[in-house]
């Protein structure tokens, strides 16, 4: 496996586990979101996707998202393809630009309401799904 293929095989496995429950839109959603963080320096994809609490599913030990591992199935075939396209930048940006997202439904850290959910003037809500609400 390549680089490039590992780091496309890692977004779309983030992705499906951050937002398999809003179907492809949501986890095209949160491929915007890592390639909205690449393009803005927070580093290559590989760090972006691990690095600690960013995408607790992929980095924080005791999430129960952590140990899920999509099957090879049409969808996830299709997620795969999707990642591709979002690396290379050939993929429009669902997000309008969101650098942070939630489910306000389920989080928990107390920084993340603090500084980007209630900082609105700073990160102002851009996009939502059913269950995710999108932050420039």
């Amino acid at each position: 496996m390549t680089i490039k293929e590992y780091e496309i095989a890692l977004a779309a496995v983030c992705a499906w586990r951050e937002a398999r429950s809003e179907g492809l839109t949501g986890m095209r959603m949160v491929l915007g979101v890592l390639a909205n963080r690449v393009h803005n320096g927070w580093g290559d994809w590989i760090t972006v996707i691990t690095k600690r609490n960013q995408f607790s599913s992929m980095s924080v030990p005791g999430d129960s998202q952590l140990v899920l591992w999509p099957l090879n199935t049409d969808a996830f075939r299709l997620l795969l393809i999707e990642a591709e396209r979002f690396r290379s930048g050939q993929a429009e940006d669902p997000t309008n630009g969101a650098m942070y997202y939630e489910n306000p439904k389920t989080a928990t850290s107390q920084w993340f309401i603090t500084n980007i959910r209630l900082n609105t003037k700073e990160h102002p809500e851009v996009a939502r799904t059913d269950n995710h609400v999108f932050y420039k």
